[in-house]
């Protein structure tokens, strides 16, 4: 594991997570993802609805959540230092909520827009705080551990919220809206058991001290995560929205059988988040490494992919690079930084993982004109290109960081 920050311990006003607690926490990374869950299936049927919209308008309406996201999933890190986390999480997921079901009531697609950037709103407060929760309760395998279950929730939650937003769908395309009562129904889960987690004086003078420089925030470390948890989420997004259209342009499978192939970079995703700390400890620094080979082969078997099977095969495996890696890099920013700047960090490494999602189509666009191709087979294989040439510098450095390792052993035995 990478070195840490020695800091002194930060005294907290829980010593542990009951039952209930563990629950409620562990249940709010449910919604990290449903909004694109529950927009996705409506994007047709809206188009049809708004025939004077063009596509770029109706894409902006669908990833707009992840700009206000991203912003306050950084503010809700710094709030963190100075409210209760439960008021922040319950506020957030009410707004993400309440905005989401009242799109129902609207056909207008800029009453939708601005609805859109409450729930974004909602969902930045709400991102980062499972993983701050856990980052106060648990250290080192068992916070990689719980921060793995998390991201494992968060995807098993996409795969029901699909399934339901698509028989929603049947009744109309307004109808999809009423999938954001499971958000509601977390925000009331967490006013009843969501463990309080006030600041403390020590924790509220030290957030104080980074405002002011007295006490250094390691913005070049903790962005150099984020930028990574982008980099993963690009990749995420880019083998999970392209399988409907791959399925349909390619004729790789029935058009009826796309719900099911579509689960699979989720199950990748939860199959990687729960093995995640458990590799990490067999595969030491060589884990990176072999996430990134893992989603590189799921893009390039995507670009050759004949029949289902392929297309199944290629998203699970980018799934699985991007489960193993999530906890991990939450996990390893706590490394990072003091236990007072724990919130701030994880906030603004959370909305990474926003920014990555809002960036996709924009770079899946800019890849295309840059390539003089919109093929989906020449995207992929081109998108394969660039994560091996980012998993050979990774292993330049894990061969160079051993060598390293090796010759000051060899020198400390030698002056011993």
């Amino acid at each position: 594991m990478t070195s840490t920050v020695s800091a002194p311990s930060v005294p907290t006003t829980l010593k542990r997570l009951t039952g209930a607690g563990v629950f409620a926490v562990m249940l709010i990374p449910a919604v990290w993802l449903v909004d694109t869950t529950i927009m996705a299936p409506a994007l047709g049927p809206i188009g049809v609805a708004n025939p004077e919209a063009s596509s770029f308008w109706i894409n902006v309406v669908f990833t707009i959540p992840y700009l206000t996201s991203i912003i306050f999933s950084a503010v809700a890190g710094r709030l963190a230092q100075r409210i209760d986390k439960k008021v922040l999480t319950v506020v957030g997921l009410a707004l993400y909520g309440i905005a989401g079901i009242l799109q129902v009531t609207t056909g207008s697609l800029e009453v939708i827009f601005v609805l859109r950037l409450v729930t974004g709103v909602g969902l930045g407060l709400a991102l980062p705080m499972p993983s701050v929760y856990i980052s106060e309760f648990y250290e080192d395998h068992k916070r990689e551990r719980m921060l793995g279950l998390a991201n494992a929730v968060a995807q098993v939650a996409n795969i029901v919220v699909l399934v339901v937003a698509g028989w929603l769908l049947t009744f109309g395309w307004r109808n999809v809206f009423w999938a954001y009562g499971l958000v509601l129904v977390i925000a009331i889960v967490s006013l009843l058991w969501l463990p309080r987690s006030r600041p403390v004086p020590g924790v509220v003078t030290a957030a104080v001290k980074v405002v002011r420089g007295a006490e250094k925030f390691p913005f070049g470390r903790v962005i150099g995560i984020a930028v990574a948890m982008v980099f993963l989420y690009v990749a995420f997004a880019f083998a999970a929205a392209n399988i409907s259209e791959f399925v349909v342009e390619f004729k790789v499978a029935a058009v009826g059988s796309i719900g099911l192939i579509a689960t699979a970079p989720a199950i990748g995703n939860i199959l990687g988040s729960v093995l995640s700390e458990r590799l990490r400890v067999v595969l030491k620094s060589w884990l990176v490494f072999a996430a990134l080979v893992a989603i590189g082969a799921g893009m390039i078997i995507y670009s050759g992919a004949q029949a289902w099977y392929g297309v199944v095969l290629a998203a699970g495996l980018a799934g699985l690079g991007v489960g193993l890696l999530t906890p991990y890099l939450l996990n390893l920013v706590t490394h990072k930084v003091t236990p007072q700047q724990r919130s701030l960090a994880l906030g603004i490494v959370s909305a990474g993982l926003s920014l990555g999602l809002l960036a996709f189509p924009y770079i899946q666009q800019l890849m295309g004109l840059t390539l003089g191709s919109g093929d989906l087979r020449v995207l992929f294989a081109a998108t394969a290109v660039i994560v091996f040439a980012v998993a050979a510098a990774v292993l330049v450095g894990v061969v160079v960081g051993a060598a390293r390792r090796r010759l000051i052993a060899t020198s400390t035995r030698a002056r011993a």
